[in-house]
């Protein structure tokens, strides 16, 4: 995921923020990525389904988590970078996860508030402790975040 990003010119922490609040990084029991026999779309960011991709529901459906995670990288670098502009998760969040279905700011406020988190913190972070106490699915209360961060670039570049 790390290489993907920089291949794309983007975040990866962005990319995992997004993950775990969409699906608590495909974990959640009632996330709309898992089918019937216990597989999964592979889908981090619950990309709805357009022509031209393989789906299950409304949601791509992927091989593997590599081809989830490298779609969810062409889309924001392609749709949303170069295509609109955007330049922070607060310029994506409206359109990506549209207000007549998500919380905009909480959503916002949920992945800056793991990202300032997990940038907080020292590199020897253990994989049981990704998310802080604070942090909620898109279901739940939004997390606040400091300003800061939620105008964030989307990447410790000039980009994303």
């Amino acid at each position: 995921w790390i290489a993907e990003g920089a291949q794309a010119g983007i975040n990866p922490e962005i990319a995992l923020a997004f993950f775990v609040h969409e699906s608590t990084a495909g974990t959640a029991p009632g996330w709309a990525g898992w089918k019937p026999d216990g597989s999964s779309t592979h889908n981090v960011g619950n990309l709805i389904c357009t022509p031209g991709w393989q789906c299950y529901g409304r949601f791509r459906d992927y091989p593997d988590w590599n081809a989830g995670i490298a779609d969810w990288y062409r889309l924001i670098a392609v749709e949303y970078i170069a295509g609109r502009g955007h330049r922070t998760v607060a310029d994506v969040v409206p359109v990506y996860a549209p207000s007549f279905e998500n919380d905009v700011s909480g959503y916002i406020g949920a992945v800056a508030a793991l990202v300032q988190w997990w940038t907080s913190r020292p590199s020897s972070i253990s994989a049981g402790s990704m998310t802080p106490p604070s942090a909620r699915p898109r279901s739940a209360s939004p997390t606040p975040a400091q300003p800061t961060a939620r105008g964030a670039r989307l990447s410790r570049r000039s980009r994303w």
